[in-house]
């Protein structure tokens, strides 16, 4: 009910701001027939999407592309770079959730053993953190001030570690420093960096000759 309560205020808070989706029109048009645009436009106004590159198949396997809105007041295009951000957790996931299916790794199992340190709310000591409570945001590490200020600076990673006031795997909660951990794991784990990792589960399998 709280959740519902929240998306009406956030939607009113938009509309009373006059904060709606800068996409007038697509640009870069290829294979996207009239009505396809238009029910893309729809879609991305709906949304107040402000600007996007989007590839997609049609009904008969043809390669469609379009870009909308603006980007720092330049019209996107298809040379257009856009940031990364959050996508490297679904890259991890799918590295993390392959290398359990060859069982180099059991997303059940505390993560401790793959870290090589012991890692431990110390609220709840004798509860193990699981890749899998990592992946679901349940694992009670939380993005704290050691984890902004370390923007900055480059500390190891034990010293920027917080914990939320809950047992692991009771409660969710996003965390993008959780994610980092996760990383160094599978680094660990795999004796490979993470480009390495990500190149040979994603990029080779699926063919991406450029990134």
């Amino acid at each position: 009910m709280q959740s519902e309560i929240k998306k009406l205020a956030y939607g009113l808070i938009y509309d009373l701001k006059g904060r709606k989706s800068k996409v007038d029109e697509l640009y870069d048009l290829h294979n996207i027939k009239d009505k396809s645009t238009k029910q893309l436009k729809r879609i991305l106004i709906k949304h107040n999407v402000q600007s996007c590159a989007i590839a997609f198949l049609d009904e008969f396997g043809n390669d469609c592309y379009a870009c909308a809105g603006l980007n720092n007041n330049n019209t996107i295009n298809n040379e257009t770079m856009f940031r990364l951000a959050s996508i490297s957790k679904l890259f991890l996931t799918i590295i993390a959730l392959r290398l359990h299916e060859r069982q180099i790794i059991d997303i059940y199992e505390d993560i401790s053993d793959y870290l090589k340190i012991k890692l431990r709310n110390p609220l709840y000591p004798n509860e193990k953190i699981t890749l899998e409570q990592i992946l679901t945001h349940k694992s009670s590490i939380v993005d704290g001030n050691a984890y902004f200020n370390s923007f900055s600076s480059n500390p190891p990673f034990p010293e920027i570690m917080q914990f939320g006031e809950y047992k692991p795997g009771s409660k969710f909660s996003y965390s993008n420093f959780a994610y980092g951990v996760l990383g160094i794991a599978l680094e660990k784990v795999s004796g490979m960096s993470l480009e390495e990792l990500i190149q040979e589960h994603i990029c080779n399998v699926i063919d991406i000759k450029a990134s």
